[in-house]
């Protein structure tokens, strides 16, 4: 819904200040989606995920290749893993299995993919992670350019102290749309 691709149930709802539903074609032009379930099946490699975006949002009339940003966009999310001092068990590249990826890089290369295709927000799906790890707040704060809104959803109970220090320079704000229906209106 607040990517624009599902019409919201009920209620008002603007998104990077374009009303939804009837403004949703500009907010999916702006709004990139990271889900690690769907974009597990759209590549074998992190390479292939990645390209998928670039090729969906270049130019029809492009003719050059893609594959340097791929290659940028894969090794960032490898940077962002490393420098919350967390080394990797195994370098991301672009031919690295998307299977072989651990919980927190599947999530820095969805990402990474969404950035790909130069949003003013990405929206990450962790609502289904079983366990969010304290390292990927500090990891997608590396990420993802400050110009960029970073929406992420979690389960209710998740633990967003990490999260808070993580984006502390950039401000944050958890809502709770089962709770305070009203909060989302504001």
């Amino acid at each position: 819904m607040l990517a624009g691709r599902v019409a919201p149930a009920g209620g008002r709802l603007a998104v990077l200040g374009s009303p939804l539903p009837t403004d949703a074609g500009a907010v999916m032009r702006r709004v990139a989606l990271a889900d690690t379930v769907t974009d597990a099946a759209a590549g074998a490699t992190a390479g292939e995920l990645v390209a998928a975006r670039v090729d969906a949002t270049r130019a029809w009339y492009r003719l050059d290749s893609g594959r340097p940003a791929v290659r940028t966009a894969v090794r960032r999310a490898g940077e962002a893993r490393t420098a919350v001092g967390d080394p990797l068990v195994r370098p991301i590249d672009p031919d690295t299995p998307f299977d072989a990826l651990d919980t927190l890089d599947r999530v820095l290369v969805c990402v990474a993919a969404a950035l790909a295709e130069k949003p003013r927000a990405v929206v990450v799906d962790l609502d289904g992670a079983s366990r969010i790890p304290d390292r990927l707040w500090p990891a997608l704060a590396r990420l993802v350019p400050s110009d960029v809104l970073l929406i992420a959803t979690t389960a209710p109970d998740a633990d967003l102290e990490h999260a808070a220090t993580a984006f502390e320079g950039r401000g944050i704000r958890s809502l709770d749309l089962v709770a305070r229906p009203q909060e989302a209106l504001r």
